[in-house]
């Protein structure tokens, strides 16, 4: 305006013509209707700070150690290993081994070359002959390098995939990157009454401590390691590690892991 004053016109979804019942239910339905992404999204509000973070720390403890129903058990006949290798001294390598729904291993260790890490995860193969196993492995880095040894050793029952935290997101029109998506994805499945958490506060942390935002495109972006650290001290390593053990890979429209 003339006197450099801004006058601010939200325009809420709810009345907005182009935004179908269906699509505000999908939205407020995903997300929450008190989160941020609706918030945002839908009414044309600023974000709330006090409701940045991505998962509630009293909806992860609803499922430590949940018995899942029946009827959603996932198949267990096959295996899915997550690394997160470690970037710096004071960080460590994290291993999730998961069958079905549940983690059936927890491994972690610092101060170990890439050698070593391929190795820990080929006894793993070694051990499950019998079963076809996905190996997820954090590729920035030194993660190369385990990937590179694994793929070497030719297993038969093994596919070894390459995650990059801050690679384009499969769904790059709602995520702006991959570890966002791993994070909105797990927690659809959470909320789905899929997953059991096991009993560990840090990964409690890692998983209620993470913040988002919104990108100039309106996106979510999840805050990075880094920004993290900044806040609790330490590096989100467990965190990002579980969320790789649920994360669907897939290749063309076929699903390979973490139905």
């Amino acid at each position: 305006t003339s006197n450099g004053q801004f006058n601010v016109i939200r325009l809420s979804s709810h009345e907005s013509p182009c935004m179908s019942y269906e699509q505000i239910e999908y939205m407020e339905n995903r997300h929450g209707k008190d989160t941020n992404a609706v918030e945002v999204r839908l009414k044309g509000e600023a974000p709330d700070q006090e409701n940045d973070t991505i998962i509630s720390r009293n909806l992860l403890e609803q499922y430590i150690d949940f018995e899942i129903k029946e009827e959603l058990l996932l198949d267990n006949k096959t295996i899915e290993i997550s690394v997160d290798v470690a970037r710096f001294g004071d960080d460590n390598t994290q291993i999730y081994v998961k069958q079905g729904n549940y983690i059936t291993e927890q491994i972690s260790f610092s101060k170990k070359d890439t050698m070593q890490t391929a190795n820990r995860v080929a006894r793993i193969v070694n051990e499950n002959q019998d079963k076809t196993i996905y190996a997820k492995i954090d590729g920035v880095g030194v993660g190369g390098g385990v990937i590179d040894r694994l793929r070497e050793l030719e297993f038969n029952n093994l596919y070894v995939y390459e995650i990059q935290n801050n690679a384009v997101a499969m769904d790059s029109e709602e995520y702006t990157d991959t570890i966002t998506e791993m994070f909105f994805q797990f927690k659809e499945k959470l909320e789905k009454g899929l997953v059991s958490i096991p009993n560990d506060d840090e990964l409690i942390e890692d998983l209620a401590g993470r913040k988002y935002v919104f990108d100039s495109k309106g996106r979510l972006k999840v805050e990075s390691k880094d920004e993290f650290k900044k806040r609790f001290g330490r590096s989100p390593d467990k965190g990002d590690s579980f969320l790789m053990v649920w994360y669907t890979v897939y290749q063309g429209d076929i699903f390979l892991a973490s139905y």
